[in-house]
């Protein structure tokens, strides 16, 4: 985890722009709530260029 925040962290220092970015979520960890992102998904407190989600 530690990796990745410095990888992103330094992309940023340098103007990097972010057009596209995937998620791989491993839901049996606990660190994230499927239903919860759901939730959030449907009353639209997510930001995406897709048509619909």
């Amino acid at each position: 985890m530690k990796l990745g925040l410095t990888f992103f962290r330094r992309c940023l220092e340098l103007k990097a722009v972010f057009k596209r970015i995937d998620l791989a979520i491993n839901d049996h960890a606990g660190l994230l709530s499927i239903p919860e992102l759901i939730t959030k998904c449907e009353k639209n407190e997510c930001i995406s260029v897709m048509a619909s989600i």
